[in-house]
């Protein structure tokens, strides 16, 4: 089949550091730029940075925990036409989508930021048994609980491309 709609991406740019912040804290930041290109349909940069703060947490030997906070942004510079999906069943297609070249594309800037944050806990159980064998002295029984929580506040993103897993980030408040 033609490849007229692959999504081909060009040049990669990924740039990611740490800073620590005293001794308290530290700030992440991953940073990425995009040429997403095809030969019909939407195409363009993005350009991605995801900075954010992580202040890690002890309490002695038993119980350790963090809190993080950031901010996903993105900005996009796109250009062509709209791809619109006929579906199977139509026009004569039997298994496989079909894809046509629609209308010119709302095209040049568009940004957005999605702010999020996680937190957790956890601590170490772990007891030493005295086997007293020959090829096994001891052995060691470790549970290691874990709790974590992640919020990230419903933003729409309906106006901004689908290039990759990378453009949406899903609304969640999750307990794990």
């Amino acid at each position: 089949q033609p490849q007229d709609f692959a999504l081909q991406q060009l040049p990669q740019l990924l740039l990611s550091g740490r800073q620590n912040l005293g001794n308290i804290a530290f700030a992440d930041y991953d940073t990425q730029a995009t040429y997403f290109y095809r030969a019909r349909g939407v195409q363009g940069w993005r350009f991605l940075a995801d900075p954010h703060v992580t202040l890690p947490w002890r309490l002695g030997d038993y119980v350790w925990g963090y809190g993080s906070a950031g901010v996903l942004g993105t900005v996009y510079d796109t250009s062509g036409h709209n791809i619109h999906v006929v579906p199977v069943g139509t026009h004569g297609l039997s298994y496989n989508n079909g894809l046509k070249e629609g209308v010119l594309s709302q095209g040049g800037l568009r940004a957005n930021g999605i702010p999020y944050m996680t937190t957790g806990a956890g601590t170490d159980l772990e007891r030493v048994w005295n086997v007293g064998g020959d090829t096994i002295e001891k052995l060691k029984n470790t549970i290691e609980p874990f709790v974590s929580y992640a919020y990230v506040p419903r933003i729409s993103q309906g106006n901004q491309p689908l290039f990759d897993q990378i453009d949406r980030y899903n609304a969640r408040s999750l307990i794990t």
